[in-house]
Order: structure tokens, then C-alpha cells, then sequence
């Protein structure tokens, strides 16, 4: 049945892989076929898409390798015969078979990732030359380029060097015309002066000639006078003459001076044409110069501007170019890092491999020895729990047995003190009732006051005890025990939470210990496992003894207590009797017997009122220590129980998650 069986899950282990080899197959032609499709149609552009090309590409990769797998494992089963099934059938489960595809699979993939590392390294090698290359280009255009523009610049420069010396040499020649021309114009205008100045003399010189002339025909006119009229006449005729004659010499030398003078002027602004003719035409070949100039330097600004803008444009299409360059090679050195973490992680994987097949062989081996030590601890663990069991029986018989007896013994103790209590009762009732004057009455003063001291010196001593007592106590009981064990009064619940976290600290201690047993192959569990249970027992019998002891020392303590408050009652009741009749009766000596008879018994009621309500304070709390023991212990069983439950229970579940790993 075996055979038969291990050779049908073989043909159907066959089936499947032959089925999942035919799905991979036809996966890797759709996405081969999707992508020369995506390659003929569009390029891709955004980062998305380039995203899904990766993701198709590590898709591709892996149905790749697992289709070399298949088609390797096909091969091999085809090679192996019917005998060799079998084996296949028993080694080849499910998580082995599994473990075997993925490493094969990863294997291929990482085969697959070597040879496109090494195609883009290639790839990358060429670009980066072709890149290289085209820098070197792109620099020798740049070099020739800075050439020819420096060229350029420098023809520029001396151009505009001769044109600004032109300039400055026209500049200069009008500069020099200018001045000519006005020293020139100040001339002319100076001789103009200088005319009109002997024109004015001329005139001044006809004026006195004028006068002279007149003068002189005055004076002949006289002579004439004096002479004869003949001569007179003579003179006149003579005078005429000679006046003719000077008038015609005034008009003579005006006229020649006003012709001199006109021809000159006539000269003078004929000169002053031509000269501003000629101002005229410098001034227009120096403004023809000026635009010439102007248009010059417009071309040259505007050429400059040319040459700085291709300049600019060509400085950032080169640093684009070296940026785009080095972000290339950034790229390739990346791509470099992680082919290198690539590798790494494949060797990390290889050795990875080999320590879980180490791990694997070694867990085989520990899991039959932990199987073997698991049912020899199961076996044990039962022993031991019916051995608990009866020992917490007879604990739990022990136990109540010693508490009854501490009752009686404790209530015994207690109906001994109240009858004595009622005898020193009886003996004041039997006193007051003797003590009749004022003798008996100082008598009585005298021995209550003996007592008041006697009760006092004894209410000392229980106190110096009680002392004592509880040094004792804190002295043999630790805090942790303290802390654990405190007072039935308030600290019930401070009780159970210490207990319980006490034995849950031991649980763990112990469950640590259990875990911590396997993994080390050479010490042996059962001795482990032992060791702790009688760790453990010790412990909660050392527990168990501290417990009764500070219960004992805790009901003496309380028994002091109430003892001691008893008797501060009673010392103040008796004070009060003393005050009522000692001090009253001084002031009031005539009251009658019958009302000193009736607060006695008043008082004697409430003392036994108080004693009663004592014993069932008493009793009620004797209850509640058994009810609290008994819980505990159960509590104690139960926790002891579940915690090798639980222990049983991860052992298992470790040794399954162990089997299910290879």
C-alpha cells in the first residue's frame, strides 16, 4: 500500500509540475510577447511605466528560472527509473520539495541576474566610452570656438581702437577750425574797429580843417576889410575858390575813404562766407562721421550681444551635457554598488543554504532525542502529580487538625481570663458591699489604687512583650514573606496577588529552565526537570512553615492586643469608679447605697458585653484565617497544575514547529 501510494503521489507531484510548467511557459510567451509589442508601439517615458518594466522584467526572470527548473527536474525524473520513485516519493515532501524549487529557482535567478550584470556592465562600459568620446568632442569645439570667438574679440577690439582714434583726430582738426575761425572773426573785427576809428579821426581832421579855413577867411575877411574892397572882392572870388577846392578835396578823401573802406568790408564778408562755407562743410563731414561712428558702434553692440548669447547658449548646452554625463556615471556607480550587494547577497545566500541543511540534520537528530526525553518527563510529570496530590491531602488533613487545636487552646485561654475577669468582679462587688464609712472607703481607695498600679505595671510588661514579639517576627520573616503573608484585617487581597506572583515567578523560572534544556545538546532534561520539582517542593514547604508561623505570631499578637485593650477598658472603668465614688462622695457624703450598687452591676454588664463582643471578634476571624488557608491552598494546586499543563503544552508545540522546519 505504501508503494503504491508513494508512486501515485509521485505521478501526481509530476502532473502538477508538469501543469505548472505548461502555465510558466505560456506566462513567458504572453509577457515576451507584451513586451515586443510595448517595444515596436511606444517608447516608454514615465516613471511609472518604466516602474511596471522593471517589475515585468524581474517577473519574466523568475518564470524564467523556474522554467529552467522545471525543465531540468523534468529531465532528471525522466532519466530515473521506476526504482529510483520511490526514493523521490519518501525524500521528496512537500516543504523539502518546495525548498528544493525556491533554491533552484533562486539559483537560476541569480545566474540569470550574473549574466545581465555583466550585459550592462558591458553596456555600460560602451556608453560610458561613447560618452567619454563625445566629451572629448564637445571640448575640442569648445577650445576651437573660445579661439575663434577670442579672434573675433580681438579683431573687435582693434577696429573699434582706429575708429576711436579717427574720432578723437576729427574731434581735434574741428576743435582746431573752430579756433581759426574765431581768431579770424576777431580779427576782422578788430580792423572794422580800427576803420571806423579813422573815419572818425578823418572826420575830426575836415573839422579842424574847416576850421582853419574859416578862420583864415575870417582873418581875410578882415585883411579884406582892411584892405580895399578890390581886394576884397579878389579874396572873396578867392575864397570861393578855395572853398570850392576844399569842398571838392573833402568829397575826394570821403569818397576814396568810403571806397577803401566798402572795398574792404566787401572782402572782409566775402573772406567770412567762404570761411563759414567751409565751417559748414567740416561740420557736415563730421556729423557724416559721427553717424558713421554711431552706426559702427550700434553694429558692434549688437554683435557683441550676438556673440555673448551664442557664447552663453553654448556654455549651458555643455555644462547640461557634463551634467547629464555625470549623472550618468553616478548611475553606473550605483548600478555598480548594488551588482556588488547583489553578489554579497548571493554569497550570503550560499552560505545561508548550507548552515540550514547543517541546522536541519542537527534538528532531525534533536528532534528524536527530545521525542525520547518528552515521554520519559510525561511519565514523570504523572508520578510526581499524584505524589503532590497526596502530599497536599495529608498537608491539607495536617493542617486543619493544628488549627482546631490552636482554637482550642486559644478559646480555652480566653474563658480562663474572663472567669478571672468575673472573680475580680465578684471580689470589688463583695468589697463595695463590705466598705461601709469613710475607713472602708479609704481602704478600698487605697487598694484600687494598688491594683491601678499593678495593672499598669502589667499593662508594661504585655507591651515590652508584644515588643518583643514583634521584633522576633521581623526578625525571622523577610519583607518578600511579609509582602506575601500580611494581615487577614485589610491585606486579604496583598495575600493572594503575592502569592500567586510569587508562584508565578517560580512557574516561570521553571518554564525558563524546560526551554533552555533542549537547546543544549549536552545536559539531559529529565535531571533538569527534577532537580527544579524538588526546588519547587522545598520552596513551598519553607513557605508553607513561614505562613503557620507568622499566622501563630499574628494571632498572639492580635490576642495581646485585645488583652491589653481589655485592660485599658477596664483601668478606665475602674478610674471612673474611683472618681465616682471617691471624689463625688467627698462632696456628696449623704447618697444612698442603692444607686452605688446599681452602677456597679451597669458596669460589670458592659464589661461582659465587651468580652462577648471579644470572643465572637475572636472567632470570626479564626474563620476567616482556615477559609483563607484553605483557598490558598487550593489556589496553590490549581496554579501548580496549570503551570505543567502549559509546560507540557509548549514542549509540544516546540517539537512540532521543530519537525515542520527542515
Amino acid at each position: 500500500m505504501s508503494s503504491s501510494l508513494s508512486e501515485d503521489e509521485f505521478h501526481r507531484m509530476q502532473a502538477i509540475q508538469k501543469s505548472k510548467k505548461a502555465k510558466v511557459i505560456s506566462a513567458n510567451e504572453n509577457y515576451e510577447k507584451e513586451i515586443t509589442a510595448l517595444k515596436e508601439n511606444r517608447p516608454l517615458e514615465d516613471s511609472g511605466k518604466q516602474n511596471d518594466k522593471a517589475e515585468l522584467e524581474g517577473q519574466i526572470r523568475r518564470l524564467q528560472a523556474e522554467n529552467a527548473v522545471l525543465q531540468k527536474k523534468c529531465t532528471e525524473s525522466g532519466e530515473k527509473g521506476e526504482g529510483d520513485e520511490a526514493k523521490d516519493t519518501t525524500d521528496g515532501a512537500p516543504d523539502v520539495n518546495e525548498l528544493s524549487l525556491s533554491l533552484a529557482t533562486e539559483k537560476e535567478e541569480n545566474k540569470l541576474l550574473q549574466e545581465q550584470l555583466s550585459t550592462m556592465e558591458k553596456s555600460l562600459k560602451e556608453k560610458i566610452q561613447g560618452l567619454e568620446e563625445e566629451v572629448e568632442k564637445s571640448a575640442d569645439k569648445l577650445k576651437k570656438k573660445q579661439e575663434s570667438y577670442l579672434q573675433l574679440h580681438a579683431e573687435k577690439e582693434g577696429v573699434f581702437t582706429e575708429y576711436s582714434k579717427k574720432l578723437e583726430d576729427l574731434q581735434g582738426a574741428r576743435d582746431r577750425d573752430q579756433k581759426y575761425y574765431t581768431e579770424q572773426i576777431n580779427k576782422l573785427q578788430q580792423e572794422l574797429e580800427k576803420s571806423k576809428k579813422s573815419m572818425v579821426e578823418l572826420e575830426e581832421e575836415v573839422g579842424k580843417q574847416r576850421t582853419q579855413s574859416e578862420q583864415t577867411i575870417a582873418s581875410l575877411q578882415q585883411q579884406v576889410s582892411a584892405a580895399n574892397i578890390v581886394e576884397s572882392q579878389h579874396v572873396k572870388e578867392q575864397t570861393d575858390k578855395l572853398q570850392q577846392q576844399i569842398q571838392q578835396l573833402q568829397g575826394q578823401a570821403s569818397k576814396t575813404a568810403q571806397q577803401e573802406t566798402s572795398d574792404q568790408l566787401l572782402a572782409l564778408q566775402k573772406e567770412r562766407d567762404k570761411r563759414i562755407e567751409e565751417w559748414q562743410e567740416i561740420n557736415k563731414v563730421a556729423e557724416k562721421r559721427k553717424t558713421m561712428l554711431d552706426e559702427l558702434a550700434n553694429t558692434y553692440q549688437r554683435d557683441n550681444a550676438g556673440y555673448q548669447e551664442k557664447f552663453r547658449l553654448l556654455q549651458e548646452e555643455n555644462q547640461a551635457h557634463v551634467q547629464a554625463l555625470r549623472e550618468a556615471a553616478e548611475s553606473g556607480k550605483t548600478r555598480n554598488t548594488e551588482l556588488d550587494k547583489i553578489k554579497r547577497e548571493l554569497e550570503e545566500v550560499k552560505k545561508d543554504k548550507l548552515s540550514l541543511e547543517e541546522a536541519k540534520s542537527w534538528l532531525e537528530r534533536r528532534l528524536k532525542e527530545t521525542e525520547e526525553s518528552l515521554q520519559n518527563h510525561l511519565s514523570e510529570n504523572e508520578k510526581k502529580i499524584e505524589q503532590l496530590k497526596q502530599d497536599h491531602e495529608e498537608m491539607v488533613e495536617k493542617l486543619t487538625v493544628e488549627h482546631s487545636k490552636k482554637m482550642q487552646e486559644m478559646s480555652n485561654e480566653h474563658k480562663a481570663k474572663i472567669q478571672e475577669c468575673c472573680d475580680i468582679e465578684e471580689s470589688l462587688r463583695q468589697e463595695l458591699a463590705a466598705s461601709q464609712g469613710e475607713v472602708s472607703k479609704l481602704k478600698q481607695m487605697k487598694d484600687l489604687k494598688r491594683q491601678l498600679v499593678s495593672e499598669r505595671r502589667r499593662a508594661e510588661k504585655l507591651q515590652d512583650r508584644l515588643q518583643e514579639v514583634l521584633s522576633d517576627s521581623r526578625n525571622t520573616c523577610t519583607k518578600s514573606v511579609e509582602d506575601l503573608l500580611a494581615g487577614n484585617d485589610g491585606n486579604e487581597s496583598l495575600d493572594r496577588s503575592s502569592l500567586s506572583s510569587w508562584s508565578a515567578a517560580n512557574s516561570n523560572v521553571r518554564d525558563n529552565s524546560i526551554l533552555s534544556s533542549p537547546q543544549s545538546p549536552d545536559k539531559s532534561f529529565g535531571a533538569d526537570a527534577t532537580e527544579l520539582d524538588q526546588e519547587h517542593s522545598e520552596l513551598l514547604a519553607r513557605l508553607t512553615d513561614i505562613q503557620q508561623e507568622k499566622w501563630y505570631l499574628e494571632e498572639k499578637v492580635r490576642h495581646l492586643e485585645n488583652s491589653t485593650a481589655a485592660m485599658a477598658d477596664d483601668l478606665i472603668q475602674k478610674s471612673q469608679i474611683i472618681q465616682h465614688y471617691v471624689m463625688e462622695q467627698r462632696r456628696e457624703t449623704k447618697q444612698p447605697v442603692q444607686e452605688d450598687k446599681l452602677t456597679l452591676k451597669k458596669v460589670i454588664d458592659l464589661v461582659n458585653k465587651h468580652d462577648d463582643q471579644n470572643l465572637k471578634e475572636m472567632n470570626r476571624k479564626l474563620q476567616n484565617v482556615l477559609e483563607e488557608t484553605l483557598t490558598k491552598n487550593m489556589h496553590l494546586q490549581e496554579r501548580k497544575m496549570f503551570r505543567n499543563c502549559m509546560t507540557k503544552f509548549f514542549e509540544i508545540e516546540r517539537y512540532g514547529k521543530a519537525k515542520q522546519c527542515p
